[in-house]
């Protein structure tokens, strides 16, 4: 396996630094200092696209429905308190190198575009900003006092999240317009993975001895891949098969990857989500 990285790209990695945190208790203490590797802008598209899902259609459920949904990408967000831009690439790539990466396989990091050009240079609306801010010193502060888990209980969340709420609705379309589109990130990851892939065939393997020559050629490397993994809707494909399963073009197939003696087959016919002996049959 060769591991890569691939992070959002400058306009979105930068190092945020916020002063001041706010206790439980709601008591501002001015004296703390904490920073992030991300911008705000990075942070309120985030929200924004959390609270667009449609209810029930994330797995972790994480969308509008979730009464302190915005609170919780803030705490996402502040599992990178203390870290640097900067300090969050070198890590990365200390853990690939600690990893057994070598100089012919530690790739460059992979950055996707996460802001439009042209809105990079704007600012944030100011009360937008504000808010940002001020959720971040509430985590800081929570955090702090050892209080980590996001209650729809506690009152103080539940007031944050309605104001921020409130706000992002009111700049929402200020705030979609920050982030490129989905086509764009996607052409970007896959020109990028494409480059990664051609720079480990022109690098060819580090050579034991000076001067000696390499007959390591393009097809050996090919030979060197055991296992390629690709990610997949699953239920996409369910629904694929389940098509072809009705029309009875795919008899054969079901037939030996759902026995007809198993005493469940009419279950995992109808199960959306097939248990493993299903998966393992039909590979």
């Amino acid at each position: 396996a060769i591991p890569l990285v691939v992070l959002p790209d400058s306009s979105a990695l930068q190092t945020t630094t916020i002063e001041g945190s706010i206790n439980p208790d709601g008591v501002f203490e001015s004296y703390h200092s904490h920073f992030y590797p991300f911008s705000l802008k990075y942070l309120a598209l985030s929200l924004m696209r959390v609270l667009n899902r449609p209810a029930g259609k994330h797995a972790g459920k994480l969308d509008h429905a979730m009464p302190v949904a915005c609170m919780i990408v803030v705490q996402f967000y502040s599992f990178y308190r203390y870290l640097s831009a900067d300090t969050l690439v070198e890590n990365l790539v200390a853990k690939l190198e600690d990893s057994g990466a070598t100089a012919t396989t530690l790739l460059e990091p992979v950055e996707v575009p996460f802001l439009k050009l042209s809105e990079q240079d704007q600012q944030l609306p100011e009360e937008l900003e504000k808010l940002l801010i001020e959720s971040l010193q509430l985590r800081h502060g929570y955090d702090a006092k050892k209080k980590v888990k996001v209650s729809d209980k506690d009152q103080k969340m539940l007031e944050m999240e309605t104001r921020l709420r409130a706000c992002l609705h009111t700049h929402q379309d200020a705030i979609q317009n920050l982030g490129v589109g989905l086509d764009e990130s996607r052409q970007s990851l896959n020109a990028q993975l494409l480059d990664r892939v051609m720079s480990l065939r022109n690098s060819g393997p580090t050579l034991e001895s000076p001067g000696e020559e390499s007959s390591f050629t393009w097809n050996e490397a090919v030979k060197q891949i055991k296992l390629v993994s690709l990610d997949v809707d699953r239920s996409e494909v369910h629904n694929l098969l389940q098509t072809y399963h009705r029309s009875g073009l795919l008899k054969d197939f079901f037939e030996t990857a759902l026995p007809l003696s198993s005493a469940n087959s009419d279950a995992v016919r109808d199960d959306p989500y097939p248990p493993p002996e299903f998966i393992a049959n039909t590979h």
